[in-house]
C-alpha cells in the first residue's frame, strides 16, 4: 500500500517527507525488494534537496548482498 502512495505522489510530482520515504525504503529492503529500495532511494535523492540517512543506504546494500547470496565468508 505504501508503494502505491509513493508512486501516486511521484506521478503528481509531490515529494514525500524524508521520514516517510526512509521508512518505505527500509521496509522494501527488509522484505527482500532490494532493487525497488535502491530505485526509490535514487529517485528521492534526485527529486529532493535532502539526502537519505546512511542507514537507509546500508539497508539497501545489505538487502542487495543477501539477495545475491553474498557474504563476508564467501569473499575470503
Amino acid at each position: 500500500m505504501a508503494l502505491h502512495y509513493i508512486f501516486k505522489m511521484k506521478k503528481e510530482e509531490i515529494i514525500p517527507e524524508i521520514s516517510a520515504m526512509q521508512g518505505v525504503i527500509i521496509l522494501a529492503a527488509d522484505c527482500g525488494y532490494s532493487r525497488i529500495a535502491v530505485e526509490l532511494a535514487t529517485y528521492f535523492e534526485d527529486a529532493s534537496l535532502r539526502r537519505l540517512d546512511e542507514s537507509v543506504w546500508e539497508a539497501c546494500l545489505s538487502s542487495s548482498a543477501q539477495n545475491l547470496y553474498v557474504s563476508i565468508g564467501d569473499m575470503a
